[in-house]
């Protein structure tokens, strides 16, 4: 692989792995409640939506009209 390609491989873990758990470790040390329940429902919805199956993009509901 290109040093290119693991570079970016590296950026997609920290943003998608180190970002977030540090996000959610830091709603315990500052003792943020509200602001973990936020943390628990934007986690959901970004987890939902980036992980939606290839074909959904392709079999669009505009492309039955």
């Amino acid at each position: 692989m290109s040093p290119v390609v693991l570079m970016l491989i590296k950026a997609e873990i920290i943003h998608s792995f180190v970002l977030p758990a540090v996000a959610y470790g830091s709603t315990y040390y500052m003792d943020d409640k509200e602001g973990r329940q936020q943390f628990y429902y934007s986690f959901a919805v970004s987890m939902t939506s980036n992980n939606l199956p290839p074909d959904y993009y392709e079999s669009s509901v505009y492309d039955k009209f």
